[in-house]
């Protein structure tokens, strides 16, 4: 079917376009000039005024869980959440069981996207077999079979020669790996960030310098190899500052801010609370600020989730034995909305930019992150007038792990496409359109 949506204010900021006007959905496609009359009459129309109409947002940083840890989540409950957080477009991380090291791992995770995922699924491949930093993973083969980068997540690459042969090979195939930066030589038993909260809570803290040591070595190793480097989910002052420094210098290094590290830091951890385990862990008060500001002068160049989801009774043992991460696809657009640009730290424009536009270009999507016409009809349209508390037990992830739980906040999904498909309509899932675009 196609559609017609009509009277929305249209955000594309890789076209610099923000005005009121029609949207097409044809044949899959997306259009904004027009169509013909015949396709015309033969639309379907969602009436948008009031709304906002924008590229559906792509999440670079997520775990399905899938295979092997299903109770947590799996690729038809993380992208249901995915679709009611206007997310169109996912990457998902190799800490799976089996690790996402071989062919067959990858082409399990994109036959099952296809068949029974709501949204597009890109797996991202370990870097190294078991993602145990030894030996490196055959990049050739797991790109053909449909992974769209490389990354041992949680478990940084310590060893140099290993990690600079990694950077050869990303050249040599034009990827941009993803790097957890974290040396654990200096964090082996750290829940938390190493600072005053830690210390009034008798938890072992996590050093600062644990991430930006180990961002620093990756960027040397870059730039040496020629490559391209993305750094997940930053979190300290100094990273941000090594990583501008070395953008300055002609390195290719791109860096991506969570969400929870931006609106909240350590202070918000009141008592021992495994919901608030993260890795990186929330920092100090400084280092938020200086990743607010970060946000503002375009030093951060991706908004990504790192969607962690856990059982309820991992999350509930505290914070010496719960696992880390907290789930974020169904939240980070209101969440960002409400308290970044509703408080005019950046405009909607510049957060759909590094919510949508700038994870596509960075990572090749072809078709992807705009609306510019004959690309994919991956769309979002959104209330930012609704104002609503989120509900952990009405989130559609298989898990409830997020620290947001009765938040206020603005900004409410109401209709999603994906690759011209209405999967999403007034804010409920339409239950027979399983299947990426």
């Amino acid at each position: 079917m196609d559609y017609w949506l009509k009277g929305g204010r249209v955000i594309d900021p890789a076209q610099k376009i923000d005005e009121c006007r029609d949207v097409f959905v044809c044949n899959g496609k997306v259009f904004l000039s027009g169509i013909s009359k015949s396709n015309l009459q033969n639309c379907s129309v969602i009436d948008c005024s009031g709304k906002t109409v924008m590229p559906g947002l792509i999440d670079v940083h997520t775990h399905m869980r899938d295979p092997g840890y299903e109770y947590k989540e799996d690729i038809v409950t993380g992208t249901r959440a995915a679709l009611a957080g206007g997310v169109t477009t996912l990457f998902c991380m190799a800490n799976t069981h089996p690790v996402t090291d071989a062919e067959s791992i990858v082409s399990y995770i994109v036959a099952k996207s296809k068949k029974s995922g709501y949204v597009n699924v890109h797996p991202i491949a370990a870097m190294t077999e078991g993602m145990k930093g030894k030996k490196i993973v055959d990049f050739a083969s797991l790109l053909n079979a449909g992974a769209v980068t490389f990354s041992d997540d949680g478990r940084w690459v310590h060893d140099s020669h290993i990690m600079l042969t990694i950077f050869q090979q990303a050249a040599k195939h034009s990827v941009r790996v993803i790097q957890h930066s974290e040396d654990m030589a200096m964090t082996m038993g750290g829940v938390m960030h190493d600072g005053e909260t830690a210390q009034r809570l008798g938890l072992p803290g996590i050093p600062s310098a644990s991430e930006y040591a180990a961002i620093y070595r990756d960027c040397i190793l870059c730039e040496l190899a020629k490559s391209k480097l993305h750094v997940a989910h930053v979190s300290t002052a100094e990273s941000l500052r090594i990583i501008t420094e070395a953008k300055q210098r002609g390195v290719n290094v791109t860096c991506e801010v969570a969400p929870h590290h931006l609106v909240m830091d350590d202070s918000y951890i009141k008592s021992d609370n495994g919901i608030y385990k993260v890795n990186p862990p929330l920092r100090s008060p400084n280092d938020r600020a200086a990743l607010i500001e970060g946000l503002k002068t375009g030093k951060i160049d991706i908004i990504a989730t790192d969607h962690a989801p856990h059982a309820i009774h991992e999350k509930e043992k505290g914070m010496l034995d719960a696992p880390f991460g907290m789930i974020g696809m169904e939240t980070s657009f209101p969440i960002m909305y409400t308290y970044f640009v509703l408080e005019n730290a950046i405009n909607l424009s510049k957060l759909i930019e590094l919510m949508s536009a700038n994870p596509a270009r960075l990572f090749n999507l072809a078709g992807k992150g705009t609306l510019q016409d004959g690309f994919d009809a991956d769309i979002a349209v959104v209330d930012l007038d609704a104002e609503y508390r989120i509900n952990k037990d009405a989130l559609f992830s298989k898990s409830s792990n997020t620290p947001f739980h009765d938040w206020k906040v603005r900004g409410k999904i109401q209709h999603v496409f994906v690759g011209g498909i209405l999967k999403l309509q007034n804010g409920q899932i339409i239950e027979n359109t399983t299947g990426g675009a």
